[in-house]
């Protein structure tokens, strides 16, 4: 029962013989949906426009599902905690997966909310990283910050006209992944200062 109300793992604390746990591959396993409606709409109404935004799809998933595995590959036990942030990643990721058809063909301002819960879980994530990890709390912290910003201006892509919003999605997808990048150098010497 005290596994239960476990706080997640401090990035320093390894664990030995790890293995794949049942809520991984459950989590895993939606996002073999999501690649599956990705390709489903793409090979009945091929297109060029749909085939770039189907890329811009799939990125948008492969951020979300590697963001979640970083943090539950570095902090992830399976107190309640962690159940509830895997089990909601699941829940968001299959709602979001309702509307890449649309998503496909054009129309982003359905996935734009879904995404916008998205990033929010992804927020949460990293503070209560930084609540329970000393050693990571810069870093965390410095995450949960890119991913706000990138939440306020996701967040003016639904208000949007159709081309825009696709705009507003691709540039916060590169934010997403090169923000991180350029905060890398930052991140790496405040992890050696500690």
């Amino acid at each position: 029962m005290e596994n239960l109300f476990k706080r997640p793992r401090k990035i320093t604390e390894d664990i030995e013989n790890r293995s794949v746990t049942w809520l991984e591959l459950f989590y895993d396993l939606i996002f073999t949906v999501v690649l599956l409606d990705l390709t489903e709409g793409l090979v009945h109404h091929f297109t060029i426009e749909n085939f770039l935004n189907t890329t811009v799809l799939f990125f948008l998933f492969l951020w979300s599902w590697n963001e979640t595995s970083v943090y539950f590959d570095d902090h992830g036990n399976l107190g309640v905690i962690n159940t509830v942030i895997m089990n909601s990643q699941i829940i968001l990721t299959g709602i979001a997966t309702l509307f890449i058809p649309e998503a496909v063909e054009g129309d982003f301002s359905h996935i734009i909310i879904a995404f916008m819960a998205i990033e929010l879980l992804m927020i949460i994530i990293w503070l209560i990283v930084s609540y329970f990890d000393k050693i990571h709390r810069q870093v965390a912290l410095s995450c949960a910050l890119l991913y706000m910003m990138v939440l306020l201006f996701l967040s003016s892509g639904y208000f949007a006209s159709l081309e825009s919003a696709k705009v507003i999605v691709i540039i916060s997808l590169l934010i997403n992944y090169f923000g991180l990048f350029l905060l890398s150098p930052i991140m790496k010497k405040r992890v050696r200062r500690t």
